[in-house]
């Protein structure tokens, strides 16, 4: 049931930050600069989820853990 709680605490993190970063870069840039910036942005979040998946998958695997 931890397990269950800290991913949602660290969904509804995500979910606030990634806005925000978003509105930084936005007000931060203008032109083609900002394009690059929310390139880089969204880059590096798509970077961290999958990392973060790979992984939990692979301490799952490593622990043999299943869920109930």
């Amino acid at each position: 049931m931890l397990f269950i709680g800290w991913s949602v605490l660290e969904g509804v993190g995500a979910a606030l930050m990634i806005p925000a970063s978003t509105s930084i870069v936005t007000g931060s840039y203008e032109g083609e600069r900002r394009v690059f910036a929310l390139g880089i942005t969204s880059s590096m979040a798509m970077i961290s989820t999958v990392t973060y998946l790979l992984s939990i998958r692979t301490l799952f695997s490593i622990y043999n853990f299943r869920f109930p």
